[in-house]
């Protein structure tokens, strides 16, 4: 956010002003806050050499996809420089350019955005002053874009289809123009299996020419891929050129540096790399607590682009995922299916950095689609591989991981699962619903070549498989984890390998599953192969399902008057620090009911919250998430609870609550749940494996599978 401050001449004073140079018709000055140094500012109409063109960009504010460059800006420093601000600066543009526009800078190989939008207003776009610091040094330079950000889209519904078509409806359907996957099979020195790899031996239709074409897959995450990793993976496996983008949008301030971008490399490449026609948008969070991965969620769901979402990480179910429920049943009712790892501790989930007995949420989550891992260990298995994923070739002691998956403590079981058989509960949400392969990829990090294994990489290949499912019945579907149980209870012998043996037993935690013939709560229903999984679903490209507004699978609790809820997080591994000091000011979240009078009860929670001494922070067009803080002192008065710090290793001080809550009456009946706490629930499932093609083939390592 501070690299605009380079826009100068000579900064020795309070604040100094530099005139733009000139460049197609372009002018106006600059205001530099306080600082020291001295730097040269050039500007051109084409990018400058050796940056990329604008494409991806980390945004601040919703807009589509069309990013037009006007103006490409290089800063030089002669000496050292040192700024204490983001500048203003007055820009005239040429006849031609309306509307709004943006300031980029390039940050980390990325285009970032760092201002906007402004509207121009009779030729001149201004921008005001805002706070952040950059330093360069002497011969170093920054590039910085003008960009148009476009026409924000209106979301439109899912369309409304008959249930089942007639035997004479007559399809319309899109030719199939992509071209078929062809580059090489394993990485660079046969290290890890590439996407040509997997679309070939599970038969994904970009295969038969549908590459997600018109698509889009949204990847939550609290790291950014960068462009050169990007890049260097695709020219490397000979992706095919199309015109899809890979957007990257900021929430609530974007990541803070706390994590790497191994996992945000690895599904943005697997997608990008096995859809090449689908759109990708990389939904950066600060870190993977509830209220941020929710705002994440509902920002898609405000955006109306994606159509899938591929989410890499869980935690222990918890009585706060209530409001995340919420979120995932709104965005099923308009056609949006989350894909989501189901672990890589078998029948642990992840607890605050330690695990215990339970499955994953949002695996569990009745509108997820939660995917688990088979043992395609390169050099021992394949890809088409019947044993589920079960090792201890992870590398971190005690080295081990297997596929996620049990019976839900929380999630009673969805109309989809009930009554088939080999399900573990007929009573609760059985965990995963199908899988894909977890061993051995290679992906492109960091500037050099290694391999990944995990159930991270698992959902991000079901999540491209289903972009170009969904290309090819030219529509998607608003309950997405049905897809796999009717495919499968249509055609199971052609449409799914079935995994027959292994466990997922943790350690030696107990109960566990044993993998076995049809269902089971190791490898759910098995592996989907795409372009079977597609025909079947949807005949001569007629969709066999009906896509219907509001049929979710809700599982909403109903409040009234006064109720005593227990949001306390699992606090394992982390260290109390005691009382939250009563003037902190201190972030809630609240989820609103979905329901036809939802603005009204918005309005109505917010009045509330404000009335309690509450300021709210961000709310949202469909009205379902209310974002608001106040001291630490209001809060607890309002919700009857105290909240204590907590020191949580590499995430700083954090805060929850240690006493149960109350939801007043006065919002209770309104809302589906509140969030109490930034406590950082959520792991990754996948595992960095090594650092670049000069390491030991995956094949060669100690290796042993646990029975």
């Amino acid at each position: 956010m501070a690299v605009v401050a380079a826009f100068l001449r000579e900064t020795r004073s309070r604040s100094s002003s530099a005139s733009l140079p000139q460049a197609g018709g372009y002018s106006g000055t600059i205001t530099v806050p306080a600082g020291s140094g001295n730097a040269t500012l050039a500007t051109a109409l084409s990018n400058p050499s050796g940056t990329p063109v604008l494409q991806i960009v980390r945004s601040k504010a919703h807009r589509d996809t069309t990013n037009t460059p006007l103006l490409y800006i290089t800063v030089t420093a002669q000496t050292a420089v040192s700024l204490n601000g983001i500048p203003g600066f007055s820009i005239t543009v040429p006849n031609g350019v309306s509307g709004s526009v943006y300031i980029a800078g390039l940050i980390a190989g990325v285009w970032t955005t760092v201002e906007g939008p402004v509207t121009i207003a009779n030729g001149v776009a201004t921008f005001p002053i805002a706070s952040g610091t950059l330093t360069l040094s002497a011969g170093q330079s920054a590039y910085f874009a003008l960009y148009e950000g476009g026409i924000v889209p209106t979301p439109t519904p899912a369309p409304t289809m008959s249930p089942t078509p007639t035997s004479g409806a007559t399809p319309t359907p899109v030719p199939a123009n992509g071209t078929a996957l062809n580059g090489p099979l394993y990485g660079p020195g046969n290290v890890g299996w590439g996407p040509t790899a997997v679309a070939n031996a599970l038969q994904y239709p970009v295969q038969s020419g549908y590459n997600g074409a018109n698509q889009t897959v949204a990847i939550i995450i609290d790291a950014y891929p960068t462009t050169n990793d990007l890049n260097a993976y695709a020219t490397y496996f000979q992706t095919p050129q199309t015109n899809r983008t890979i957007l990257v949008e900021s929430i609530d301030g974007g990541p803070n540096g706390s994590d790497t971008s191994a996992e945000a490399t690895l599904d943005t490449e697997t997608i990008a790399g096995l859809a090449p026609g689908a759109n990708v948008r990389v939904y950066g969070v600060p870190t993977l607590g509830t209220i941020n991965v929710n705002d994440a969620l509902n920002q898609i769901i405000v955006d109306g682009a994606a159509q899938v979402v591929s989410y890499s990480a869980s935690s222990c179910e918890y009585a706060g995922q209530a409001t995340t429920e919420a979120i995932l049943a709104t965005g099923a009712n308009s056609g949006l299916s989350l894909v989501t790892s189901s672990g890589d501790q078998g029948n642990n989930c992840a607890l605050n950095g330690s695990y215990a007995v339970g499955v994953g949420y949002p695996a569990s989550d009745p509108n997820a689609t939660g995917v688990g891992g088979t043992e395609t260990y390169f050099g021992h298995y394949t890809l088409t591989s019947t044993t589920a994923w079960n090792d201890v070739t992870c590398g971190t002691p005690p080295a081990q991981c297997a596929s996620g998956g049990g019976v839900s403590a929380l999630v009673t079981i969805p109309s989809y699962q009930a009554g088939l058989p080999g399900i573990a509960s007929s009573q609760y949400r059985n965990v995963p619903d199908l899988s894909m392969p977890a061993e051995s990829t290679a992906i492109y990090f960091n500037g050099g070549w290694t391999y990944e294994a995990g159930t991270s990489w698992s959902a991000p290949l079901y999540a491209a498989m289903l972009a170009e499912v969904y290309e090819y019945c030219n529509t998607s579907f608003t309950k997405g984890p049905q897809l796999a149980y009717y495919v499968h209870g249509t055609a199971p012998s052609t449409t799914f390998i079935d995994v027959v043996s292994g466990n997922n037993q943790y350690l030696s935690t107990t109960p566990y599953f044993v993998a076995g013939a049809g269902y089971d709560n190791v490898s759910g229903l098995g592996v989907p192969l795409g372009m079977p999984f597609a025909n079947t679903l949807c005949p001569n490209r007629v969709p066999a399902l009906a896509p219907r507004r509001g049929d979710s699978e809700a599982r909403l609790p109903e409040y009234h008057g006064d109720v005593v809820v227990d949001l306390r997080p699992a606090l394992r591994a982390l260290t109390d620090l005691g009382e939250r000091n009563a003037s902190e000011r201190t972030p809630i979240q609240v989820v609103i009911r979905p329901g036809s009078d939802i603005a009204t009860d918005e309005a109505a929670v917010i009045a509330a919250l404000r009335a309690a001494g509450l300021a709210i922070d961000k709310q949202y067009p469909n009205h379902l998430v209310v974002d608001a803080s106040g001291p630490t002192s209001a809060v607890e008065a309002y919700f009857s609870t105290r909240l204590h710090d907590f020191a949580q290793s590499r995430y700083g001080t954090r805060y929850a609550p240690v006493t149960t809550t109350t939801i007043p009456a006065a919002i209770s009946s309104l809302v589906a749940g509140v969030v109490l706490d930034d406590v950082v629930t959520m792991s990754h499932h996948g595992d960095v494996s090594g650092d670049g093609v000069a390491q030991a083939s995956p094949g060669k390592r100690a290796r042993s599978q646990t029975p």
